[in-house]
């Protein structure tokens, strides 16, 4: 498995110099290496997870989202929602598992499933600036992984853009 920090740090518990310097840069967090620890303990029973590259994880309110390589998110989510669920109850909190992918559209479809993005759009505002609307059919509120207000802020953390939710 790829992670941001070395196999060694990760099973030791202790950082090495270069780990421990991401650290201070805040590029890793301290969720970052307890996910990290959980994948890498999980690996000996699901082998799929050898694979896979974890990026990094944002907490944000009740929702973990744990980023991974594009084609990695079936292999972390792992059979039957397996290996979410046993991460979700060493955290208690919700997992999301995103796949880092260029096209803006499939990376909030990840985090929004099962609910359907209906289109990714720009609304230019007056003062020149612009803020990008993420359309979803009313009917799939209930379906939506959190509240609205929370997936806005998760999809804004992820891509570094203002995201609005609309329900149409």
């Amino acid at each position: 498995m790829k992670t941001p920090l070395c196999t060694f740090c990760l099973k030791s518990g202790i950082l090495c110099p270069k780990c421990q310097e991401k650290v201070e840069k805040g590029e890793v967090s301290e969720l970052d290496i307890k996910i990290a620890k959980e994948l890498l303990e999980l690996e000996s029973r699901f082998p799929a997870l050898k694979d896979v590259e974890f990026k990094k994880s944002i907490e944000i309110g009740p929702l973990v989202i744990i980023l991974v390589g594009e084609k990695d998110v079936s292999s972390v989510i792992g059979p039957n929602g397996k290996i979410v669920k046993i991460l979700s109850g060493k955290l208690n909190k919700k997992i999301r598992v995103v796949g880092s992918s260029p096209d803006i559209r499939k990376t909030i479809q990840d985090l929004l499933a099962p609910a359907e993005v209906l289109g990714v759009n720009i609304v230019w505002l007056p003062d020149g600036s612009y803020e990008k609307k993420v359309r979803v059919r009313r009917s799939d509120v209930k379906r939506l992984p959190a509240d609205v207000k929370t997936l806005e802020n998760a999809i804004q953390c992820l891509l570094n853009e203002r995201f609005r939710i609309v329900l149409e």
